[in-house]
C-alpha cells in the first residue's frame, strides 16, 4: 500500500501535480513521487479539470484551480497554461475548457423581495423556493420540471403553513408513478441542492452564511446547537431540518461521513423529544376533556373528604409525617392496589375496595398507603390498637386518613372508640380523619336524620321489655325495603341518646365459612 493513500491532498500537493502533468510526467511516475496509487492520481486529474469526464488528457491544460481549497484560504492561484510534450501529445485530446466542465462561484446577490429582516426559518425557505426554481432543467419529460419543483418544495416544507406537506406515495398518486420515482427525483434534487450549497452556489449558501454570523455573534460557545435549537422551536419537519443541519456543515468543510452522524445524533434527540410532548399533550388533553369516569371517582372521593373530622383550626395545625410510610402514586403509574391488598381483598368490606379503584381513577387524589400507621385507643377499660384503611394526599397537599365501614356499623360502640382517638392523634398532626361507609355516608349524616316518633316508641318499647335487643326481633318490626331506613334511624338514636350498639359477624350455622350481620343493643 502506497505511503499516502487514503490522505487528504494538500495545496502544494496540488500545485505539484498540475506541474508534473504539464511536464508529461507517466501516471505511475506521479504516483511514485506522491506516495498513492495510480487511481487516485487520475481521479485528482479529473477533479481538478485536468482529464475529462472520459478520462483522457485535456490539452492545452486549463488554468490551475485546487479542488480541496477552502474558502478561508486565499482565491485560486493563476498559473501559466502549459503545453504537453512530446511524450502526451500523442494521447491528448482537444477538449472544452474547465469553466465549462465545473460551473465556476459566482457572487449570489440579494433579491429585491428578500425577507432579510424574518427569521431564519423564513429566510432559507425562501432560498430554498429560489434555489429549487433556478436549478436547470434536466430529463426528457415536459413536465418534469414542474414535477421536479414540486416533489421538492412538499418535501423540504418546514410545515403546512409555508408549502403542504406530502408522503411520497401520496406524490406518486398525484404524478401516476411509483413511489421510489418520486423518492429518485426528490434524492436528484436534493443532491443539486447541497452541491450548490457546498461551492457556494446558490441563494441557501449565502443564508447559511448569514445565519453562521449571527451565531457566533450571540452563541459564539456553540453555534451549531443554537441553530438546531431554533429549527426545533419553531416546530421545522424533520427533513428540512436534516437538509438545512447537513448544508450547514458542509458550508464548515466537514465530511460528509461526520455530517451524517452528527445530523443523525440531531434528529434522533429531536424525534424523541417530540414523541414526548405528543405523550404530555395526550395526557393533557384526556385531563381536560376529563372523561365521565373521572368525573365520578372525583364526585365520590369529594363526597368522602366533606366528611372529614378536624380538631381545632386547620390552619394552626403543623402536619406531621413521621413514622408515616412512603404513599404510592395514583392515576396509572403503578397498579391500583398491592399484591397484599389483593389477598387481602376478599375478606374485607367491597367499599374499601370501591374507593381503592376511585383513587386510582380520580384527578383529586395524588397519593395513597393502605394500612397507613397505628393508633393506640380504649374500649370497655382495654388498650387495644387501631389500623385504619387509608391515608391519602390531595393535589392541593391535604392529607386524610379514611376508615370505610358497612353502613349498619358505623354507631358500633368499638367503631366509635376507634373514630374518638384517631380524631384526637391525627389532630395533633394536621391530618383529617374520614370514617364514611361505601357511598360517602358518615356519622354527621346519622345525626343529620329527623327522628321518626313512631320509631322512637317502638324502639324503647323493646329496650323495656326485653333490655337487649338483637337483629332477629328488630327486622321482624319492618318490611326488607324499609330496613336501611330503620338501621339509619336506629343508629341516630344510638348517637343521639348514647345506647350501647355492638356489632358483630357470625358464621352462618350451614356453612361455616359465610358470615352474616348481627348486633346487640341495650342502654347503658
Amino acid at each position: 500500500m502506497p505511503q499516502n493513500a487514503g490522505l487528504p491532498w494538500t495545496l502544494a500537493e496540488e500545485e505539484s501535480l498540475y506541474d508534473e502533468t504539464g511536464k508529461g510526467w507517466r501516471v505511475s511516475e506521479i504516483a511514485a513521487a506522491h506516495g498513492r496509487t495510480t487511481g487516485a492520481i487520475r481521479a485528482r486529474q479529473k477533479r481538478m479539470g485536468l482529464r475529462s469526464e472520459t478520462g483522457e488528457l485535456i490539452s492545452p491544460l486549463p488554468e490551475f484551480q485546487s479542488y480541496s481549497r477552502t474558502r478561508k484560504e486565499p482565491a485560486a492561484r493563476l498559473r501559466p497554461k502549459l503545453t504537453p510534450t512530446k511524450r502526451t501529445a500523442n494521447i491528448a485530446v482537444e477538449v472544452k475548457p474547465l469553466n465549462s466542465i465545473r460551473r465556476q462561484s459566482q457572487p449570489i446577490g440579494w433579491p429585491e423581495e428578500f425577507p432579510l429582516d424574518s427569521s431564519c426559518v423564513e429566510m432559507l425557505w425562501y432560498a430554498l423556493r429560489h434555489d429549487i426554481e433556478a436549478l436547470p432543467p434536466k430529463g426528457r419529460s415536459r413536465d418534469m420540471l414542474e414535477r421536479r419543483s414540486e416533489v421538492a418544495l412538499a418535501r423540504l416544507s418546514p410545515g403546512n403553513e409555508f408549502h403542504p406537506l406530502a408522503k411520497l406515495s401520496e406524490l406518486g398518486q398525484r404524478y401516476s408513478v411509483t413511489r421510489e420515482r418520486i423518492r429518485q427525483i426528490e434524492s436528484k434534487t436534493l443532491r443539486r441542492l447541497k452541491a450548490g450549497v457546498q461551492y457556494g452556489r446558490n441563494l441557501t449558501a449565502r443564508v447559511l452564511d448569514l445565519i453562521k454570523e449571527k451565531a457566533l455573534e450571540e452563541h459564539a460557545e456553540a453555534p451549531l446547537s443554537w441553530f438546531t435549537g431554533e429549527l426545533t422551536r419553531q416546530r421545522c419537519s424533520s427533513a428540512f431540518i436534516e437538509f438545512v443541519l447537513t448544508s450547514y456543515l458542509s458550508r464548515e468543510s466537514v465530511s460528509q461521513m461526520e455530517a451524517h452522524r452528527l445530523v443523525s445524533q440531531a434528529i434522533a434527540a429531536i424525534r424523541k423529544i417530540r414523541r414526548k410532548e405528543v405523550a404530555v399533550g395526550r395526557l393533557d388533553k384526556a385531563l381536560d376533556a376529563e372523561p365521565e369516569s373521572v368525573r365520578k371517582a372525583n364526585a365520590f372521593v369529594l363526597r368522602i373528604l366533606k366528611k372529614a373530622v378536624w380538631p381545632g383550626h386547620l390552619g394552626h395545625q403543623r402536619l406531621n409525617l413521621a413514622g408515616l410510610p412512603v404513599l404510592r402514586q395514583c392515576r396509572y403509574e403503578q397498579p391500583y392496589y398491592s399484591k397484599t391488598l389483593q389477598r387481602l381483598i376478599g375478606f374485607d368490606s367491597m367499599g374499601e375496595r370501591r374507593l381503592i379503584r376511585a383513587l386510582d381513577v380520580c384527578t383529586v387524589v395524588t397519593e395513597f398507603a393502605e394500612q397507613p400507621l397505628e393508633i393506640r385507643y380504649q374500649h370497655d377499660g382495654a388498650d387495644r390498637i387501631y389500623i385504619p384503611d387509608l391515608l391519602v394526599r390531595t393535589d392541593t397537599n391535604l392529607f386524610f386518613v379514611i376508615e370505610i365501614k358497612g353502613r349498619n356499623r358505623l354507631a358500633d360502640g368499638v367503631t366509635l372508640a376507634k373514630a374518638l382517638a384517631a380524631q384526637d392523634y391525627l389532630g395533633q398532626r394536621g391530618i383529617g380523619y374520614c370514617l364514611v361507609d361505601a357511598n360517602g355516608f358518615g356519622l354527621d349524616d346519622l345525626r343529620a336524620l329527623e327522628p321518626d316518633k313512631d320509631f322512637e316508641r317502638q324502639l324503647d318499647d323493646l329496650l323495656r321489655r326485653n333490655g337487649v335487643l338483637r337483629r332477629s326481633a328488630f327486622e321482624k318490626l319492618f318490611d326488607p325495603e324499609r330496613r336501611h331506613w330503620a338501621y339509619d334511624q336506629l343508629q341516630g338514636a344510638v348517637l343521639r341518646r348514647g345506647l350501647r350498639y355492638e356489632t358483630s359477624l357470625i358464621p352462618l350455622p350451614d356453612n361455616p365459612h359465610r358470615y352474616c350481620f348481627d348486633f346487640r343493643l341495650r342502654a347503658r
